[in-house]
């Protein structure tokens, strides 16, 4: 029976989907009857598939996937019940689907008169993200401005520089990746007023002859 087979198959907005089918082949003195198939780090939902007999010691099992999607990436098994020993024979395969990258999350945080923080995460699709496009404007201006450095491909979050005070500003970010590109929702975050002043009150919480144990109250909120 084929294991840990790896199996690729794209389906971007491209590529629209491909229709793909799994098999496995059983090599069993007994006809197993049905042949089920799961993905186990989904839902658990068995399958029925076609199958059919090769000869008295090999039988074929087939899955059908009618328009791949990316809910089909993962673990596929095949799974028949060999009468001879009375255990299940279990067959795996990878199925690789690659897709459009999408942003699952992006927000947008004032940190100072002048700077904004923005975070994101992103699901790639299985696919090498090639490059960030952060982008920014005053709310309500026409045309963006990009930000001057390169973003690293491995980073989550960006500051953004030279800003106005208490100025809102609307922020968009695009992904691309070896296989396609999305872009965010385009999301807004307002500067600060003024820049925010912590001085902290330390104080001696505890010693060892090889330590020191110092607190401080947290910063109190910005007025």
């Amino acid at each position: 029976v084929a294991t840990k087979t790896r199996y690729e198959v794209n389906s971007t907005s491209d590529d629209h989907g491909h229709d793909v089918t799994l098999k496995c082949v059983f090599d069993m003195y007994f006809d197993p009857g049905e042949v089920i198939w799961i993905q186990p780090d989904k839902e658990m939902t068995t399958r029925n598939a076609t199958r059919s007999k090769h000869n008295d010691r090999h039988v074929e099992s087939t899955y059908d996937i009618n328009k791949v999607a990316y809910k089909d990436n993962g673990i596929h098994q095949c799974i028949a019940f060999d009468t001879a020993t009375s255990k299940n024979v279990t067959g795996e395969i990878n199925l690789v689907v690659y897709t459009d990258p999408s942003v699952k999350h992006l927000e947008v945080i004032g940190i100072s008169r002048t700077q904004l923080y923005v975070n994101w995460t992103i699901d790639p699709g299985n696919s090498k993200i090639v490059r960030y496009y952060l982008a920014y404007s005053k709310l309500n201006e026409n045309g963006f401005q990009f930000t001057g450095d390169q973003i690293e491909t491995n980073s989550t979050s960006y500051v953004i520089n030279k800003l106005n005070a208490s100025t809102t500003y609307q922020v968009k970010l695009e992904v691309k990746t070896i296989h396609g590109r999305t872009q965010a929702p385009i999301t807004n975050g307002t500067t600060l007023e003024k820049d925010p002043v912590f001085v902290p009150n330390i104080s001696i919480k505890g010693f060892s002859a090889t330590s020191v144990t110092i607190g401080w109250d947290p910063p109190r909120e910005i007025e």
